[in-house]
């Protein structure tokens, strides 16, 4: 009572006293915070998974990890650089019969295979049979070369599904690979036996054929139409490789691993650390004939193509990669690229990726046409944003506008997160990422150096849009540990910096286009976030 009495003297009576007031503030500085952490959740919304949930990006896979027993390898005389915790088993239901399991369980990151092409493409050539294959014979080891792809898909050509068509197809290149072909094996053959296995050619007719399509020439011939199918069917754009080759192919959305040609920097990084999954077990730093270096791997020599995990793997699980690049590919598409390995991809439509547009509005009905309609389509989508970014003494302004246009375009047809649209955005990012990098210009006289200034805003706010959308895209296909994810989020986290430290009009753009990024700081919280990630599952493939 002495105490209310007090107040009552000091501040008037009826004042509130201190408990109540101190109570409101308290609640006051309640819904602050609370709306803080809502607009802070909101600022980080676009780095949650698919289901809501925070990404946990495992840690790095430790060097040392056990490998399996010397593995029998199918190739014993040209081994791989690297060989993994894999195995190769027979597969019933595959057409090569064959494919790659997992000894044990597998993190993302771990280096599961690193070999060089056997065959690479010459670099200015076409990426046909014929080139690959006239590379392999003109080789000084052509035979040792011939003699390896004898094991590649397909050993025989019986049972191959449409030889009389592949026959024809492929009948240019056995006529004109022909004689080098006999050469070859007649070389490294007694010249008793047949063409197939080393007789000396007969003469040549000088019409592109055998003198004779009988006997010896017709086996010839025949083994010539295998190696073309072999080339066909087995090489990738780095080369023919032949224990990639056992990698079974999957849908980019069910594929558990990685292909990629990293340079010989990556390959002394690689052999300096030691790591990958027991890598410190091979990879001898001396030359040599490719024989082996240490337990499971032969010497290197220059770039090379590494297999890694992008997802969990358990053991016994098949070792899987996608034949397709880039991989936000549309069914439709993906049939048409797959043709060239002899199978089809029953690719599983995803209802948000790869289907036809909803009834809202999400398109006008060009996705729910044939799918060579849509192919078509997205043909001329792509040559007409390669025009755009083509463009000669284009100014960086002009260069985003057209862009966005370009897509925004796209997706009104096909819908937002279609992935032919995604497939826009990427040739998208990879331009604009380029010009920024270079100082904005293109080649020609872009404009003055204020008017490029005046629209790096406006690309720089495009490039967020497209890798944004290309990770949330990613994301979801390729899994969120996938290297194509670290990309989009460094892309998404520097443009949110070079925003942020550019002109009020630009942040004040960004806040329109990105209104839970409105404010610096919660773009700033943004910016961190998606670097952090970028930075997290770059360290699983260093």
């Amino acid at each position: 009572m002495a105490d209310a009495t007090l107040w009552d003297d000091l501040f008037g009576a009826g004042r509130s006293s201190p408990t109540v007031a101190v109570t409101a503030v308290q609640e006051a500085l309640k819904v602050a915070r609370r709306s803080a952490e809502m607009a802070e959740a909101e600022a980080l919304r676009a780095f949650l998974d698919a289901s809501g949930q925070p990404i946990a990006v495992p840690p790095p896979p430790r060097a040392g990890l056990p490998l399996p027993p010397q593995p029998d390898l199918v190739w014993p005389d040209c081994p791989p650089v690297f060989w993994g915790p894999i195995a190769v088993v027979r597969l019933a239901h595959m057409g090569g019969g064959r494919g790659i399991v997992a000894c044990r369980d597998l993190s993302p990151g771990e280096v599961l295979l690193i070999e060089e092409p056997v065959v690479k493409w010459s670099a200015s050539s076409s990426r046909r049979p014929r080139q690959l294959l006239s590379a392999a014979l003109r080789r000084p080891d052509a035979h040792s070369c011939l003699r390896a792809m004898a094991r590649l898909h397909p050993e025989v050509l019986e049972g191959v599904d449409g030889l009389d068509a592949l026959r024809e197809e492929h009948m240019p290149t056995v006529s004109a690979l022909l004689p080098l072909y006999c050469e070859v094996v007649s070389q490294a053959t007694a010249s008793t036996a047949t063409p197939a296995s080393g007789a000396e050619p007969r003469k040549h007719d000088g019409t592109g054929g055998a003198a004779s399509a009988s006997g010896p020439w017709l086996a010839a011939a025949n083994e010539l139409l295998r190696l073309c199918l072999v080339c066909q069917w087995n090489a990738f754009d780095s080369g023919l490789f032949l224990h990639q080759a056992l990698i079974n192919h999957a849908a980019p959305r069910n594929a558990n691993c990685d292909k990629a040609w990293l340079d010989e920097a990556w390959r002394e990084r690689w052999k300096a650390r030691g790591e990958g999954g027991g890598a410190a077990a091979c990879g001898g730093s001396d030359g040599g004939s490719g024989a082996p270096q240490g337990t499971h791997g032969a010497s290197v020599t220059g770039g090379v193509s590494v297999v890694r995990a992008t997802r969990r793997i358990q053991s016994g699980e098949e070792i899987t990669i996608s034949y397709l690049q880039p991989m936000e590919v549309t069914a439709s598409r993906a049939a048409s690229r797959l043709r060239q390995f002899d199978f089809c991809d029953a690719v599983a439509h995803d209802p948000e990726l790869d289907a036809a547009p909803s009834s809202d509005g999400g398109g006008s009905g060009i996705a729910e046409q044939s799918s060579a309609a849509l192919l078509a389509w997205e043909e001329a989508a792509e040559a007409r944003l390669r025009c755009v970014v083509r463009a000669p003494s284009s100014s960086l302004r002009w260069l985003a506008e057209a862009i966005g246009a370009a897509i925004a375009s796209a997706a009104e047809e096909v819908g937002p997160r279609h992935l032919a649209v995604a497939a826009l955005r990427r040739q998208a990012a990879d331009a604009l990422r380029s010009r920024l990098s270079s100082g904005g210009g293109a080649g020609g006289s872009c404009g003055t150096a204020a008017g490029e200034e005046d629209g790096r805003g406006a690309a720089l706010l495009e490039l967020l849009r497209c890798s944004l959308e290309l990770w949330h895209t990613q994301s979801r296909l390729l899994g969120p540990f996938h290297p194509e994810c670290a990309i989009s989020l460094h892309d998404v986290g520097a443009s949110l910096g070079r925003l942020l430290a550019s002109s009020a009009a630009d942040r004040a753009a960004l806040g329109r286009a990105f209104p839970s990024w409105a404010e610096p700081r919660l773009a700033s919280l943004a910016e961190g976030h998606g670097l952090a990630l970028h930075a997290a599952i770059s360290a699983l493939y260093p």
